[in-house]
Parts: C-alpha cells; sequence; structure tokens
C-alpha cells in the first residue's frame, strides 16, 4: 500500500469522522485515580469518547467535514511524512491505546484497504438521481442504535466501471454458486437473493441492500456531541 496514500486517506478520514465506536470500548479502573484534576474511583467504567476525540478543534479543524486530504496536505495539522507511510490506521482511538489496542489492526488495515480499493477499482457508486434521489437523501447524522454503529440504509446506484471490470469481477468470483446479475436484470427477493434452494444472487444495485434494516429507531448525532 505505500503507493496508495490516496486511499488511505479515505480509510482514515472516514473513520475518523464516523467512528464505527463512537463511545469506545468501556473499562473498569482497578484502583483510584486522579486525571486533569477529576478523581476517578475505583470500580468506575471510563470511556474513551472518539467521537469528541476525533473533532478536537485544534487538531481537526473543519472537523464536522470529510476531508481526506488533510492526511495528505502539509497544511493540516495532521500531516505527516512520508507519504508512503502515512497516514495509517495506527493511532485510530477506535482500535484502543496502549497495552490493550486491538492486536489485529494490521489485519483490519489490510483488509479495510484491500475491500474499499476493490470496490472502487470495481464499481460507479453514487447517489440516485431524480425523484429517488431527492425523497431519500444521504443520512449524513443517522446510524443503528448499538454500540458498534453503521450508517443508516439508504439507496444508491452501483455499476460495474466497465464491462471489461464485469467480466473480471465474474472470473474472480470464489463461489461458483453465485449469479452475478447485470445492471437492470430483474432481482429475485427484497435483496437481489432467490428462493432458498434456487442458488445465490449477487446484484450490482442490491449492494447496499445487504447492510440490515436500521431504519427502526436511527441514533442522531448533531455537532458537537
Amino acid at each position: 500500500m505505500p503507493k496508495l496514500p490516496v486511499l488511505r486517506a479515505v480509510v482514515k478520514e472516514t473513520l475518523r469522522w464516523r467512528q464505527p465506536t463512537p463511545l469506545g470500548v468501556p473499562h473498569i479502573l482497578e484502583e483510584d485515580d486522579v486525571y486533569e484534576g477529576y478523581f476517578m474511583p475505583k470500580g468506575a467504567m471510563i470511556h474513551a469518547n472518539h467521537y469528541l476525540i476525533s473533532r478536537e478543534p485544534n487538531q481537526f479543524p473543519e472537523a464536522d467535514e470529510w476531508r481526506p486530504e488533510r492526511w495528505l496536505d502539509p497544511s493540516w495539522p495532521t500531516y505527516k511524512e512520508p507519504l508512503s507511510e502515512f497516514p495509517t490506521v495506527r493511532g485510530d482511538p477506535g482500535f484502543g491505546y496502549g497495552v490493550r489496542a486491538c492486536p489485529g489492526i494490521d489485519l483490519v488495515a489490510t483488509e479495510l484497504y484491500t475491500t474499499i480499493g476493490s470496490i472502487a477499482w470495481g464499481f460507479n457508486i453514487k447517489r440516485k438521481e431524480g425523484k429517488a434521489g431527492y425523497e431519500n437523501p444521504v443520512p449524513w447524522y443517522q446510524t443503528n442504535p448499538y454500540v458498534i454503529t453503521m450508517a443508516s440504509q439508504f439507496p444508491a446506484d452501483v455499476t460495474p466501471r466497465s464491462s471489461e471490470k464485469a467480466r473480471i469481477i465474474r472470473q474472480l468470483t470464489e463461489d461458483p454458486s453465485l449469479t452475478v446479475r447485470a445492471v437492470g436484470e430483474k432481482s429475485e427477493g427484497q435483496f437481489g437473493r432467490p428462493e432458498e434452494g434456487s442458488g445465490k444472487t449477487f446484484d450490482w444495485e442490491g449492494l447496499t441492500a445487504l447492510a440490515p434494516d436500521h431504519d427502526k429507531g436511527p441514533r442522531m448525532y448533531p455537532a458537537g456531541v
């Protein structure tokens, strides 16, 4: 990944902008402690508020804006060199701190870069146009109500970037029972899946529908929370 700093910046900025674990993983104090004048008794539950940490104004100007260039442009306080190494997801608060930091961070980084890079290589993804887009705006501040958050489902147009890339994707599909449908072909079932026992279907237009339905009880994150 040394030659893909833009991809790494997109991943890192997305993790900063919309944290998968905005309140972190709770920890219990094993003994009394004092931090910047605050007394914290033994047994207290402590959360690292990743949402606010990632919006510290001196380190992250325009914190509510998705700006991958903050990791690539020397004019931003978060810029680091060399770009063959930085930005990196190492140090992201979502992976924890110190000896209790996630031991799988390198595996996660590889999976994120590979998955997102492959999707960007193979597909055009955009908001639906016309009436469908107007009636279904992107829910920037809505997530599911769980500890690990996920954006609320929204309709999008997902299409192969070219017929050649569609061919390669079909060719490299490991599951021989997977049927790749072209754009415009009718899907079977809610998510482009046929009835049980008739094989599996992968639908270009059904990608965003594969996420769980979180329309019930979305959680709102207004700026400054």
